[in-house]
């Protein structure tokens, strides 16, 4: 409770407070190691590798973020595509990320598609995008996606590695999946289409041959 008390500014101090105790805080916080600590602390919730996640949305989650992205590109997004709509902003014709983390997992996640692409080698996108946001947290979290990391993301099994962030196995959730199959599905109509059309003409040809069969024989005959 006094950790409470000293967060809020010196007329604010809650009045529960014995006057003396109040006193003490008041002078304590005037003092240059309160105020060091104190700064140190404020920077240390801002920056590092362990900083809590910032992002351009406000309060809208991003669950609802993911929501309206399908209804504007008619398709649900990846991983990586929320996370950049969730983080970045527009300043002028270019999108600049809130933060240095943002920003290093963006760098890395694009480093990595990259490999992939000169490779020829078939990744998963938000496989990808795991692999560069760091992994899982211990609440089973990716950095970026909070609570919707279930929507691209299944937790199978505890990992043998001890470092937090991969201290969970995760493969693409059944939602990744499904998409996935959808996709493919599009793709073999498409392809059937394309056989449909091509039988059809076939036919056309065929039936088309056999009228001129029959007009010579008929010909013939008279």
């Amino acid at each position: 409770m006094v950790s409470k008390a000293m967060a809020k500014p010196d007329d604010e101090i809650i009045d529960w407070l014995p006057t003396p105790l109040r006193n003490r805080l008041k002078t304590l916080r005037q003092t240059e190691d309160f105020k060091k600590r104190s700064k140190q602390n404020s920077a240390n919730k801002r920056i590092g590798p362990k900083a809590g996640t910032v992002h351009t949305s406000g309060s809208i989650s991003a669950e609802e973020t993911a929501r309206r992205m399908a209804l504007r590109d008619k398709k649900m997004p990846t991983a990586a595509e929320l996370f950049e709509e969730m983080h970045t902003k527009k300043e002028g014709t270019e999108k600049v990320f809130c933060d240095k983390r943002a920003k290093s997992v963006w760098d890395e996640y694009q480093r990595l598609k990259l490999n992939a692409s000169q490779t020829g080698e078939q990744v998963n996108d938000d496989e990808l995008f795991l692999q560069a946001a760091g992994g899982v947290n211990k609440k089973g979290m990716v950095y970026g996606l909070g609570n919707h990391t279930q929507a691209f993301y299944e937790r199978v099994r505890p990992s043998t590695q001890s470092s937090p962030s991969t201290s969970i196995a995760y493969t693409p959730s059944m939602y990744a999946q499904l998409v996935s199959r959808l996709q493919a599905s599009k793709e073999q109509l498409n392809a059937t289409r394309a056989e449909l059309t091509l039988t059809k003409e076939e036919v056309k040809q065929a039936t088309d041959a056999i009228a001129r069969i029959e007009s010579r024989f008929g010909s013939s005959s008279s």
